[in-house]
């Protein structure tokens, strides 16, 4: 008689970490110095450039779609 062991397996076993962060995302292209100036406040902040992008974004996109006008940008507490 012949004995199967069956090893149990995740997802995230056959995939990457940088496969898994793309996930559920779409890229968006920017300008070289749009990139090059969000490279750098990444770096003064230590924020992933991703983060704040998507931060920048978002917050963009609310005030347009509520009309505001004075809005404040909150990194540091990204």
């Amino acid at each position: 008689m012949m004995h199967l062991q069956v090893m149990k397996t995740n997802f995230t076993d056959f995939i990457d970490e940088e496969a898994m962060e793309k996930i559920g995302k779409e890229a968006v292209w920017v300008y070289k110095d749009v990139h090059k100036e969000l490279k750098v406040l990444s770096a003064q902040t230590g924020k992933p450039m991703g983060q704040l992008a998507e931060y920048f974004l978002k917050v963009g996109i609310n005030s347009v779609k509520h009309d505001l006008v004075n809005v404040d940008f909150d990194v540091e507490n990204l």
